[in-house]
């Protein structure tokens, strides 16, 4: 049995399979269909999905899939084929012989896969296929709260929050108006205290002429 001939980039120093560990199995029939692993440096989730075999070799395509999607399809929301098509564009094909070593690795777009390659959108998953539903129920779950950590913004303790029609780029801005706008004032208050001051002093002064002229007279 002759398997498909695939057009992709070859990718002649491939290393993912020394990242991946093996998680379970989520499709199984006298053998693995569709398994979990996930990358030990970035703890990116990947799934190994059988597409063919020959004499030698059984041909898997390994791709990305998120956690929160991969609880949809388990729960029966989407099917097998918006799993596949969720993630990245492309996937790897891979080659594994009897022993588990891989041969000729590409990195292929998922459109230019032949047909039989690409799950069909009425394939769901069935509980009855996984043989260890409990530990995938619960490795996703726990993935799924990894995945909300990694986006968690973490606020400092002394943090002061700034009005949200500010900018942070105009907050100091801000600052320096409303310093400005202070000296302004002091200069005005200064300015209107010296022509209040000229003012008595030329009344005062208005007086004492006009007592002088009341004493000569």
């Amino acid at each position: 049995m002759k398997m498909e001939t695939l057009n992709g980039e070859i990718l002649p120093n491939f290393q993912l399979q020394n990242s991946l560990v093996r998680i379970v199995d989520i499709v199984n029939f006298d053998g693995p269909l569709l398994a979990l692993f996930q990358n030990i440096n970035n703890r990116h989730l990947y799934l190994l999905d059988w597409v063919d075999k020959d004499a030698i070799f059984n041909r898997w395509l390994a791709y990305r899939c998120n956690p929160m999607v991969l609880d949809k399809f388990i729960r029966e929301q989407i099917s097998h084929f918006d799993l596949f098509m969720s993630d990245e564009s492309f996937c790897y094909k891979i080659d594994i012989d009897k022993n588990l070593n891989w041969y000729y690795p590409q990195k292929i777009e998922k459109i230019n896969l032949p047909s039989s390659y690409i799950p069909t959108s009425d394939t769901f998953f069935e509980n009855c296929d996984c043989p260890n539903f409990t530990k995938l129920e619960h490795f996703i779950t726990h993935a799924k709260e990894s995945k909300k950590q990694e986006n968690l913004v973490i606020i400092p303790d002394n943090y002061i929050s700034q009005p949200k029609r500010f900018e942070n780029k105009n907050i100091n801005k801000l600052k320096e108006y409303n310093r400005t706008e202070i000296i302004s004032n002091q200069i005005k208050r200064i300015q209107i205290s010296q022509e209040v001051s000229k003012y008595s002093n030329i009344n005062s002064s208005k007086l004492a002429i006009s007592n002088k002229l009341k004493a000569y007279k």
